[in-house]
């Protein structure tokens, strides 16, 4: 007959004084620990703080560059339609653009 195999016991199974507190009140290195974890945690939300404020400013960018070529090319096709643009540029792309006689439909 087989001998069974000796129970492998980890850190969760040794007992000691330590982790046992009749009280319920933290330990001093349980403290430290826990303010060590939360100052971690606070240089990692804000590294990721800034990480998204720069990609944040990119966009808009992007998005100021986008309107520029947007006027520049507006302006190329004729000069009325750039003040149209200003106001209200969604409506401006969006709607019938007669060029030289031929009809340009945007939609998006």
């Amino acid at each position: 007959m087989a001998r069974p195999l000796p129970r492998i016991r980890g850190l969760n199974g040794i007992r000691s004084m330590v982790t046992k507190s009749g009280t319920g009140q933290k330990f001093p290195h349980q403290t430290y620990m826990r303010l060590c974890c939360l100052e971690m945690e606070r240089f990692r939300r804000e590294q990721e703080k800034a990480a998204a404020m720069v990609r944040a400013n990119k966009c808009e960018s992007r998005c100021a560059q986008i309107e520029a070529e947007v006027r520049e090319l507006l302006s190329t096709i004729g000069p009325g339609l750039v003040d149209n643009a200003a106001t209200d540029i969604a409506v401006a792309v969006s709607s019938a653009v007669r060029v030289n006689g031929h009809k340009l439909t945007l939609k998006y």
